[in-house]
């Protein structure tokens, strides 16, 4: 019995210890320390020139026997000019475009016919990169666009696209864009 009680005495003296090195370790803890902060402000590496920030681009009429089934475009690009000044590469060399816009329901890389009145319709607006093939799709960040020094003309292009069998009548869509600086 004597040897139980010395052996639970020698186990709670053990425990004791133990605990109060804790309690010594907690007291000698790090409680301060500094962060550092870094950054940089840089120029913008290009400026929109003003008449192209809220531009007007007018599409040719089009027939509507070019845009008879879903996915038919007429064929007739339009260009979409937007023009950059006071270019620096040594800010950045790269830049995407997101054309922000409501996505046609049918054709979801296109741009839907917004028309108030007297629309057509299925028919949306493609955009394209300059190339003429690669679409843009609205809401979704372009390839990636080699900036030059100076002054630049960047062109996308445009074009009706069917959705359907169209009907004739106005269409009208509206994108706003960003540029992505990287």
């Amino acid at each position: 019995m004597i040897t139980m009680k010395k052996s639970v005495l020698t186990a709670f003296i053990t425990v004791v210890c133990a605990t109060s090195s804790v309690m010594a370790a907690d007291d000698n803890a790090i409680t301060d320390g500094s962060v550092t902060f870094n950054g940089k402000v840089i120029a913008p590496a290009c400026t929109l020139v003003a008449a192209t920030k809220d531009s007007v681009v007018t599409l040719p009429d089009v027939s509507a026997t070019k845009l008879q089934t879903n996915g038919q475009v007429s064929g007739v690009q339009t260009d979409v000019p937007i023009e950059l000044k006071d270019c620096d590469t040594t800010v950045t060399k790269n830049a995407t475009f997101t054309f922000n816009g409501t996505a046609d329901t049918t054709q979801i890389t296109a741009f839907a016919n917004q028309a108030s009145s007297d629309a057509a319709t299925n028919v949306a607006l493609q955009m394209y990169m300059n190339d003429g093939t690669t679409a843009i799709k609205p809401d979704t960040e372009t390839g990636n666009i080699l900036l030059q020094d100076g002054d630049q003309t960047l062109t996308f292009k445009v074009d009706y696209i069917a959705t359907g069998k169209a009907t004739s009548g106005n269409v009208n869509a509206v994108t706003n864009f960003h540029i992505n600086y990287y």
